[in-house]
């Protein structure tokens, strides 16, 4: 099934760069405004809303820091006031270099916080606004299948958004449709 997005808003989350920006403008070619999500890269943000606007759709620049769970609880909620949203993209993440050995407490929370408790968080707002229906895609990795010894609590955070992920697809079926 080939579902157009012309009329639909999509949020990426993390879409100012990297591989949430290659989302964003995939969105906006497939016909979808977009809603560009990002924690410190405002520039960057601008730059991909220039683009998208480019491609003759809508686009919207967030902010939200999600070591903050509170702020990622309060962004659809805050879109939501400029524009209804249709879809959802998780795709934020952070990416930490670590070993079993030199993961702090600190990192194992910062990378759970915003690699598994924000995309919950974002999921939970989404589904509540959604009465139509939706679709949330969390964007995943290899290493939560082949678990290596590097990137340690990064590779534990998508190993758990894999089983969030299911999870939600059971949960919210057959409203709201959620891939990973």
């Amino acid at each position: 099934m080939n579902e157009s997005l012309d009329g639909k808003t999509i949020l990426v989350t993390g879409g100012a760069r990297r591989v949430g920006k290659i989302f964003a403008l995939a969105c906006a070619r497939a016909g979808a405004d977009v809603v560009i999500h990002h924690r410190h890269s405002e520039e960057d943000a601008q730059k991909v809303r220039e683009e998208v606007t480019g491609l003759g759709r809508r686009a919207w620049v967030f902010e939200a820091d999600f070591n903050d769970p509170s702020q990622a609880e309060s962004l659809i909620p805050r879109i939501n006031e400029s524009t209804p949203l249709h879809g959802l993209v998780n795709s934020a993440a952070i990416f930490g270099a670590l070993s079993l050995e030199n993961t702090s407490i600190e990192d194992w929370e910062k990378h759970l916080t915003v690699n598994l408790t924000a995309p919950f968080l974002l999921s939970r707002a989404f589904a509540r606004q959604a009465p139509d229906g939706g679709r949330i895609v969390n964007i995943l990795d290899w290493r939560a299948l082949r678990p290596g010894a590097d990137h340690f609590p990064y590779t534990i955070s998508k190993a758990a958004l894999a089983a969030l992920t299911k999870s939600l697809a059971v949960a919210l079926a057959p409203k709201i449709i959620v891939n990973g």
